[in-house]
């Protein structure tokens, strides 16, 4: 990753994340071959870093639960130089995320595409509000865990 960064304006990472709560720039993302720290991924990032989608479950289950956590990763990520970023506020199921990252992408790449994004804007926000409206439509407005569970920081 830290060697294809730098080419691109995206990041997409289904990874398992960890938060350090004293040192946030150590906090970061399990891969299969060692940690991704936030610190190493802001040295590398494109300079014109625009979206990160943050499909991440936490390190261990196990953790105390802190609401600030989604933040400091997001907050994280932002800092290291993305100007929007998608983060999960607690765990989600696989088929919906998939659900989520398909309408997601479907939209942010049509909106592009017909020029509705305006220059230093991003489109993830309404990206987000229709990959949310297509999973509310699935499994039910009532059922609000399922797909309200992810936020849009940044731009």
């Amino acid at each position: 990753i830290l060697g294809a960064v730098s080419h691109y304006t995206w990041l997409h990472l289904a990874c398992t994340s960890f938060v350090d709560r004293n040192a946030t720039a150590q906090s970061g993302f399990a891969l299969h071959d060692g940690r991704l720290s936030l610190e190493d991924l802001a040295r590398k990032i494109s300079s014109d870093a625009e979206l990160a989608f943050l499909s991440c479950g936490r390190e261990t289950e196990s953790d105390a639960y802190d609401p600030e956590d989604v933040d400091r990763l997001a907050k994280g990520m932002l800092a290291a130089g993305f100007r929007g970023v998608v983060a999960p506020m607690w765990s989600m199921i696989d088929l919906d995320t998939a659900d989520i990252v398909e309408a997601y992408y479907r939209k942010l790449i049509e909106r592009r595409c017909l020029g509705i994004v305006e220059e230093k804007e991003t489109g993830a926000a309404y990206a987000l509000h229709e990959a949310m409206r297509v999973l509310r439509e699935k499994v039910g407005e009532s059922d609000v865990v399922r797909w309200a569970s992810l936020v849009h920081f940044g731009v």
